[in-house]
């Protein structure tokens, strides 16, 4: 795939497709002609500067340069990874775009920058506090397109009902195959996990906090027990079996990336190029921002190109607000594998939760400037009120590890690759109750994904009528979306 934030030889292609801007580094997601500052960029010290991540050159003077760069009263360097050869540094937007007229100082004109990418702040996707019925979610207006959203296959508080990680197992067949995730690593990258050897015994086999920059999982606390109860729903082998993980065998790596206020784009970057040296064969990611990423995008591709099989990530639990998945679930490339919730049952039974996050994206209302369109769940699993060693959780941060539980197991028995497990999807079991752009191929089940059994049906060719109808309207209201959006990045509004 190509590199989303581009060498410092190419630049802006947009505006019309009429002149081009004069920016030595192609400086995204970023509106470079009217130069606005979107809400979702990390701001630093008293003066809020934005923050910047800066890939610098291999020359040996390259960080020295940066470094003296930004040594002034208004630029700082706060972080950086000599193994990426990147730097987080903040900066005024006429410190570091050129713009028209820039000089000879500006950081996209110097010749060690091979490469520049926005701040972008990440989080947990929006929790799911007291489940809403339906009438209390305001849907959008479907008289001017195509389909319908059609709620009467959708599950709000009144058809769903919550269960333990072993009515999980027991829904997804986990307990039908022998295989329980040994030999196989996998990665959650969170707001950390709380070490607990009645549960994990010496399976974290590598831990680092990326905001404090420390090793060991004894600072990699949890901040809200939403990164433990993810670690728990994997891998967790405790004497009560209702609260066994899907793959209780595996070993962990623990990067904690987010803290009580979120976190940054450049530490969850890290933090994946990490995983990959560590030797993760799976990430899961319970986490993102409505905002695109390139930095992330980079290093999605480090990490499934160096070892790691698929990487799963929470689609979000926004559909009645921003709507569309989270970046980097919207990461349009082979190994990415966003994940939506669906309620606890089996899959001919099971509905798309009302929250869930759903496709088609347009591409353009997260800045991606069309590079993300058309991305939309391509898993769904249960993640309603399910109940974990660590506690009871809701939404799609709880779905994404259950599938990446699921898939440590099928490593264990196949030793898949990134192509394995893209053509795996086909196993999934289609969800008649639930969209293509809610759930993608269906639900994995173990016994299906293990032994490599393809559904006489697809997902698409099962959907209830209100379920394509409302496939139809996503699409549409994400048509209409995306030429708006790309009306209003172009214009500056």
């Amino acid at each position: 795939m190509k590199d989303d934030s581009v060498s410092r030889r190419e630049y802006m292609h947009g505006f019309a497709g009429a002149a081009m801007l004069p920016l030595s580094v192609y400086v995204e997601p970023f509106n470079g002609f009217f130069r606005s500052l979107p809400d979702e960029i990390n701001q630093y010290g008293s003066n809020r500067l934005p923050g910047w991540i800066v890939e610098y050159s291999d020359d040996e003077d390259a960080l020295t340069a940066l470094t003296d760069w930004t040594d002034s009263d208004s630029r700082s360097l706060l972080k950086t990874d000599e193994d990426s050869n990147t730097a987080l540094i903040t900066a005024s937007m006429d410190d570091v775009v050129s713009g028209w007229f820039g000089g000879s100082s500006v950081l996209s004109n110097l010749g060690y920058v091979e490469r520049v990418s926005l701040d972008v702040s990440m989080d947990v996707p929006e929790p799911v506090g007291s489940l809403s019925s339906e009438g209390e979610i305001d849907l959008p207006s479907d008289w001017w397109i195509r389909g319908s959203f059609d709620q009467s296959s959708v599950a709000y508080a009144n058809s769903i009902n919550g269960g333990t990680l072993g009515e999980v197992r027991g829904v997804l067949q986990v307990d039908d195959v022998p295989e329980t995730g040994d030999g196989v690593v996998v990665s959650v990258l969170d707001d950390g996990v709380d070490a607990d050897e009645s549960l994990y015994g010496d399976r974290i086999i590598s831990a680092r906090n990326f905001i404090t920059e420390e090793d060991g999982i004894e600072n990699c606390e949890s901040e809200s027990g939403h990164g433990s109860w993810v670690a728990s729903s994997i891998a967790a082998d405790p004497d009560e079996s209702e609260y066994r993980g899907i793959a209780p065998s595996v070993e962990l790596l623990v990067g904690k990336v987010l803290g009580s206020s979120g976190g940054s784009a450049f530490d969850v970057a890290n933090a994946i190029r990490w995983s990959a040296r560590e030797g993760a064969d799976l990430i899961n990611l319970s986490l993102g921002s409505v905002m695109y990423s390139p930095e992330i995008v980079v290093a999605l591709e480090y990490a499934l190109e160096n070892g790691v099989s698929a990487v799963f990530v929470a689609t979000g639990n926004s559909r009645d607000t921003t709507r569309w998945i989270n970046s980097p679930a919207d990461s349009l490339m082979d190994g990415v594998v966003p994940v939506g919730a669906t309620t606890l049952d089996l899959p001919n039974e099971a509905k798309s939760a009302y929250f869930s996050s759903v496709g088609e994206d347009p591409g353009w209302t997260n800045h991606s400037m069309g590079k993300t369109r058309g991305a939309k769940p391509l898993l769904g699993a249960p993640g309603c009120e399910i109940e974990s060693a660590t506690g009871v959780e809701t939404g799609t941060s709880m779905a994404s590890p259950i599938v990446c539980g699921v898939y440590a197991l099928a490593l264990e028995h196949h030793s898949w690759d990134t192509e394995d497990v893209m053509q795996s999807l086909d196993y999934a079991e289609p969800i008649s109750s639930a969209g293509v752009t809610e759930v993608g191929h269906g639900m994995p089940v173990a016994s299906n994904v293990l032994n490599e059994i393809e559904p006489d049906e697809s997902q698409e060719e099962v959907r209830e009528p209100s379920a394509e109808a409302r496939d139809t309207a996503n699409a549409s209201l994400a048509s209409w979306d995306a030429r708006w959006d790309s009306v209003r990045h172009r214009i500056g509004l």
